[in-house]
């Protein structure tokens, strides 16, 4: 079976399998940082499983994008930009 893909608003197209990942890392508190290179840092790294780490790898590309778009999200409401400070 191959894996859905999930359409978000303005046009990015990620795997399901990328977004669950993100949600299921997010609910054990492991935040993941993107490097100017665009490489993912997750901490705590101790909390990953292998299983969590071929994730990261097979899906980095999706989920800098993902995490950008979240990231983007979280400035803007209803289209004005908001001072999350």
């Amino acid at each position: 079976m191959g894996d859905s893909t999930v359409h978000l608003r303005g046009g990015l197209v990620v795997s399901a399998e990328a977004v669950r990942l993100l949600n299921d890392l997010e609910r054990r508190d492991v935040k993941i940082e993107i490097t100017r290179s665009s490489a993912l840092r997750p901490q705590p790294a101790a909390l990953l499983t292998d299983r969590d780490r071929e994730g990261l790898l097979k899906h980095r590309r999706e989920l800098v994008a993902l995490i950008r778009y979240i990231d983007r999200l979280k400035f803007y409401d209803h289209g004005r930009a908001v001072d999350r400070r």
